[in-house]
């Protein structure tokens, strides 16, 4: 009885192991085709979106020049 219980926990362990695994993650599936800016959307559904938000946070997290620039 104990080798069968052991047996069907194992079972469904690697059932929840195998399910975790193949499940894309939450950050990708809820991800909104305006979440990288207005240039990106119409890349959305595409494999371009994820490099076209790339660049965006890319682009976004350098700082301008002006904002260092001392003012006289």
């Amino acid at each position: 009885a104990i080798r069968q219980i052991n047996q069907r926990v194992g079972i469904f362990l690697f059932s929840m192991l195998m399910l975790f695994t193949l499940l894309p993650p939450a950050q990708v599936v809820s991800m909104a085709c305006n979440a990288c800016g207005p240039e990106c959307a119409n890349a959305c559904g595409t494999a371009m979106f994820r490099a076209c938000c790339f660049n965006y946070n890319k682009k976004r997290s350098i700082p301008s020049m002006d904002s260092e620039l001392p003012v006289p």
